[in-house]
């Protein structure tokens, strides 16, 4: 039987049994004293009242503190100053129209093709008649006046404007 015991399972298995038995037979060797009704209810009310009263404040201050900061520490706060606003630049007027070309002659009248590079399209005036605000003032073989009220423009064949 001795042989029984020099099993490591059993040396454990029965250490453990032992251990919650000791566990288990405690409070009946050395049984804790009881508390009266006055007392329970005093012990309560005391902890109930310190936990509310300690806890949120103590978890305030944690949350008011940056989890992700070195000191965990709030940072201090930044000021940010508005700048000034900016008026907006008056936009220059670019001229976009282009001589494309003429056609016709002197004793027939000529017609001239005038290009607007900005959106593209292309009309055809003769003299006296107005292309986008500028009025045709004169035609010659590869050139064209233009002018307006503040304004005379001469634009030759593929001058670009």
């Amino acid at each position: 039987m001795n042989w029984l015991f020099e099993s490591p399972l059993i040396r454990s298995l029965t250490g453990l049994c032992v251990f919650l038995l000791l566990v288990l037979a405690l409070p009946k060797v050395f049984p804790l004293p009881e508390l009266t009704d006055d007392e329970m209810r005093i012990n309560r009310s005391n902890s109930v009242s310190e936990f509310l009263e300690v806890l949120p404040a103590s978890l305030t201050e944690a949350y008011a503190r940056p989890l992700f900061h070195g000191n965990r520490r709030p940072p201090e706060a930044v000021v940010v100053r508005q700048a000034a606003p900016v008026a907006p630049r008056q936009q220059v007027e670019r001229f976009t129209l282009e001589l494309v070309g003429v056609m016709g002659s002197a004793a027939s009248g000529r017609t001239v093709f005038i290009l607007d590079s900005s959106t593209g399209d292309t009309t055809a005036s003769r003299e006296g008649e107005v292309v986008q605000g500028w009025l045709v003032e004169s035609i010659e073989a590869d050139s064209v006046v233009l002018s307006n009220e503040k304004d005379t423009k001469t634009l030759v064949i593929g001058s670009g404007g």
